[in-house]
């Protein structure tokens, strides 16, 4: 059997084995030359008798065979890297249920050839390529820490030949344990309230998830299902009471009571309606965000408000009114407007974009000959301009004492106005700025002021 699986191997190694070869076939009785696919672990075979995946590959490589083997696992790789990578891939298994296979030899130059089939039977070790979703947890097992997995391989090496089979084999590979993702965990935080309103007609019920709450919060009122809230959300339920009649309130979230069974009487004799409503915007004028504040003609009963927690009202059936919150140009604010238990405007926010455009210049007029003269700066805020302008006017050089600095404005949007500067008749340099809002409009110098020409 060996000198037959070494005659497989090497037969065509070296000219001068051959006849050492045949004469070994011609002395060995019928029965020792007899070729048996399921057993080549003889001295000679491709690969030696071995469960170690580098001896073993190193062997098929002095063999030649390893760049043949490798194309049918898929391993891509040049000869310098081809050792590493077929030793990379490959790991030992445990064939799970008996198969045949075709099993295959090789020449000795490269070569690989069909043999005919072998029985791989349950328990045998085998060579496989370990799929590429395992590789990483890969392991030698059995061992503490590691779990066998079940796999089907096509192209399998019997340990004690390393030849090629192929076939389906189910075969046992042995990979590290996953260890279980930690899950944080999700916890509502659910809370509720309740008071009886005689505009709502009975019992408002508050429900609110909160907002460090890792999962929505569901609740059931009076046995009707409401919710999910997500963290942070809130909502209200109105519980109808008749008139001078009672009734129960039991309010619960996630099978724990929050509310249990409590008793309303409504004793209001004529429910009061109130139909408020609100509305913001900015004005530009007002530098403000103006929030209307609004009770409907149908309502029987004054509305009051708060605006970011400021009160106004009462408000008459029909009436309005309005409410100011300030706001600097090119900044935000939010503005909440609740009226009872009503949420009319939900922290919404408004940005002020008004912007003012004003603009300047500065000319210089001298009188002849005795000197002196004015320096005309001319102010103006363009009529598309959305908020009035004010300026700031300097001037030196002019006189012993200077100009200003002197404020003029607010200039309306499309307003202009000229200011006059005196200008003596020392001939020193005049220097003018203007100035508005902390931002240069203009910065300019005349050389030589208007010196007299006449000496007395």
């Amino acid at each position: 059997m060996g000198t037959r699986s070494a005659t497989l191997c090497r037969a065509r190694a070296a000219g001068r084995f051959l006849l050492v070869a045949v004469a070994l076939l011609l002395v060995l009785p019928l029965s020792a030359r007899a070729f048996n696919p399921a057993y080549q672990s003889a001295p000679g075979s491709c690969a030696q008798n071995t469960e170690s995946v580098a001896r073993a590959v190193g062997d098929l490589h002095a063999n030649g065979v390893l760049g043949v083997y490798a194309r049918t696992l898929g391993v891509q790789a040049s000869d310098r890297s081809l050792v590493r990578a077929v030793r990379r891939v490959l790991v030992i298994g445990v064939v799970r249920r008996s198969a045949v296979t075709a099993n295959h030899g090789c020449d000795g130059h490269g070569g690989v050839f069909s043999v005919g089939g072998r029985t791989l039977y349950a328990g045998e070790t085998v060579g496989v390529k370990m799929p590429a979703r395992l590789q990483a947890r890969a392991c030698a097992g059995p061992a503490p820490g590691c779990v066998a997995v079940a796999i089907v391989a096509h192209v399998v090496f019997p340990t004690n030949c390393w030849n090629l089979n192929s076939g389906g084999v189910a075969v046992l590979v042995y990979v590290h344990r996953q260890k279980p993702k930690q899950r944080k965990p999700k916890r509502p935080d659910p809370a509720a309230s309740v008071a009886f309103s005689c505009s709502a007609g009975g019992v408002v019920v508050s429900l609110s998830n909160g907002r460090s709450a890792t999962e929505s919060a569901s609740f059931t009122v009076n046995g009707i299902a409401y919710g999910p809230l997500v963290p942070g959300a809130s909502k209200k339920v109105v519980i109808a009471i008749a008139s001078g009649t009672t009734d129960r309130v039991t309010v619960s979230s996630g099978g724990r009571a929050l509310i249990d069974d409590r008793a309303f009487t409504n004793t209001c004799t004529t429910p009061p309606v109130t139909a408020p409503s609100a509305s913001a915007a900015v004005s530009c004028s007002a530098g403000a965000v103006v929030v209307t504040l609004s009770n409907g003609a149908s309502a029987t009963e004054a509305a009051s408000f708060t605006v970011n927690g400021a009160p106004y009202g009462p408000v008459a059936p029909g009436g309005s009114q309005t409410a100011s919150v300030p706001v600097a140009p090119g900044a935000t604010v939010s503005v909440t407007v609740i009226s009872g238990d009503e949420e009319l405007i939900a922290d919404q926010p408004f940005v002020n974009t008004c912007t003012a455009t004003p603009a300047a210049t500065a000319t210089l007029a001298c009188t002849t000959l005795f000197g002196g003269g004015t320096v005309s700066v001319a102010l103006s805020n363009a009529s598309t301009a959305e908020l009035p302008a004010s300026f700031v006017v300097t001037a030196t050089g002019n006189q012993s004492g200077g100009f200003g600095p002197t404020t003029y404005g607010p200039l309306a949007p499309g307003a202009d106005q000229t200011v006059s500067i005196p200008v003596d008749t020392s001939g020193n340099d005049i220097a003018v700025s203007v100035t508005s809002g902390g931002a240069f409009l203009l910065s300019t110098t005349f050389p030589g002021g208007c010196p007299s020409m006449i000496s007395l």
